[in-house]
């Protein structure tokens, strides 16, 4: 604001007496008989300026008592339209002295400019600014005083003023920039991160995709190369033990046959003895039942074995299926075994369960990857403490929905990869621990099945993981 505008600083005269009020009008709002003489005083103080003070350029308002002038400050807040400068006595009997008056103001408006006029020594500077505070605004006037010195101070207060609300509104204007500039700023990082994130989950997915083919084309391979020679090798074993069987049946004859003769002393007996002694009959018997048994055992484990990688290469990558969950936990154990046989021992505690709706193919890969990480982690923690570990594996039917929790002693989680939802982890993120990691999973259980997937790890002590599918996922 200056004198080239038609707007007007707003000044606040308090002061008990009327004559006081009158001598800052004739001073401060010069009518236009005055106009000569205040420009010539004007010349005198600042000499020839641009700026000039006008007879218009204050409007000025006056309260016999503090609280009027309160009054009056609050309605110009209301108003929107604030005094500039305050010249306010100090004492105004009865009521509010000045220094209460400013006090009281102060809580309303705190960028007026006040001048406290006096001709009494009733407080000191210090004690002015103790009570009213904000020193900057504040300024004593002592009484008597003259025209000039007035006017210098309500044109020097006005403008301060002014110049300061107009840089209170460059710094709101600059703030709103810095802000507006900001959000930008995050909204283009928030798209780049959601972009980011796209990116990465369509390369995951596509990861995936090759995952489950390889796991389907190894799956053909091994029912091609592996399930007609185990077959076959299964009928020859049996066909040996068959034969071997009636070897023994006629050792046992014979041997009967010799017990009941009772033919101690015949050569007969003597050679039978010979034979029996050297065979061995009754601990052959028994060795060869526990090995044809072990053998059986074996070829019962590879069979098993080709069963659950056909079963998991065949299913169907796309569609959605009905499917047995305890099944295909035992599938997917099967196909991890050789991760965990060395180091940790899997107790399982499978409850019955309703099947449930499925991409079968997606649920496989993400039971034998998170079986892969429990198994992984107990070796990593055998490896150091050379104890044994234990994996345990259990299912559950809670309402309609089937849950399912892996549960390992290993080392667990370290603390800096908590936040795993929002990464695709990989191998060495989690210290070794194969498979396409804790964020695919969540993506294929969450986005994929309407189910959830939490997990609760404790650095050194191991790692809970809980799968809740729901029995028919939305659409």
């Amino acid at each position: 604001m200056n004198g080239k505008t038609n707007e007007k600083y707003r000044i606040l005269v308090i002061d008990d007496n009327e004559a006081i009020h009158n001598d800052l009008k004739r001073i401060l709002c010069a009518g236009a008989d005055d106009a000569g003489s205040l420009g010539d005083l004007e010349m005198e103080l600042f000499g020839d300026t641009k700026d000039k003070i006008t007879n218009s350029q204050f409007d000025l308002q006056c309260a016999l008592q503090g609280m009027e002038g309160f009054e009056l400050v609050k309605s110009a807040l209301n108003a929107e339209d604030p005094f500039a400068l305050a010249f306010v006595d100090v004492r105004m009997p009865p009521g509010w002295d000045g220094i209460e008056t400013i006090a009281h103001i102060r809580e309303l408006d705190t960028e007026m400019q006040v001048v406290v006029c006096t001709a009494y020594s009733d407080y000191s500077s210090d004690e002015i600014i103790a009570k009213v505070g904000n020193a900057d605004n504040l300024f004593i006037l002592k009484k008597p005083f003259d025209n000039v010195e007035i006017l210098q101070m309500a044109n020097a207060l006005t403008k301060k003023w002014s110049l300061h609300r107009e840089l209170r509104g460059k710094m709101f204007d600059l703030e709103s920039i810095v802000k507006e500039r900001t959000q930008a700023l995050e909204t283009a990082n928030e798209e780049l991160r959601t972009q980011l994130a796209q990116r990465e989950q369509l390369y995951a997915e596509r990861q995936l995709d090759r995952s489950l083919k390889a796991v389907g084309q190894i799956a053909e391979g091994i029912t091609k190369e592996i399930t007609q020679p185990v077959q076959n090798l299964g009928s020859k074993i049996q066909k040996v033990r068959e034969m071997h069987e009636k070897v023994l049946s006629h050792l046992t004859s014979m041997k009967k046959l010799w017990n009941d003769s009772g033919a101690e002393s015949s050569r007969l007996a003597a050679d039978l003895m010979g034979v029996e002694k050297e065979l061995d009959i009754d601990n052959l018997i028994e060795a060869s039942q526990i090995s044809f048994s072990s053998i059986n055992q074996d070829l019962a484990h590879v069979q098993g074995v080709v069963e659950a990688a056909v079963e998991v290469g065949q299913a169907d990558q796309g569609s959605m299926a009905m499917a047995d969950v305890n099944q295909m936990l035992n599938h997917a154990l099967i196909l991890t075994r050789y991760q965990y046989k060395d180091a940790a021992d899997v107790l399982v505690d499978f409850g019955e369960l309703e099947k449930i709706t499925c991409n079968v193919s997606q649920i496989y890969q993400v039971l034998i990857n998170l079986l892969g990480n429990a198994a992984l982690a107990s070796r990593d923690a055998h490896h150091e403490d050379r104890q044994r570990k234990t994996i345990w594996v259990s299912t559950r039917q809670e309402g309609k929905q089937v849950v399912v929790t892996i549960q390992d002693q290993g080392k667990g989680i370290p603390g800096h990869l908590k936040d795993v939802y929002d990464q695709i982890l990989k191998a060495d993120d989690l210290g070794k621990y194969a498979g396409q990691g804790l964020a695919i999973a969540r993506s294929i259980i969450v986005d994929g099945h309407g189910g959830r997937l939490d997990f609760d790890s404790q650095e050194n002590q191991g790692t809970m993981i809980t799968i809740r599918l729901p029995v028919n996922p939305p659409k």
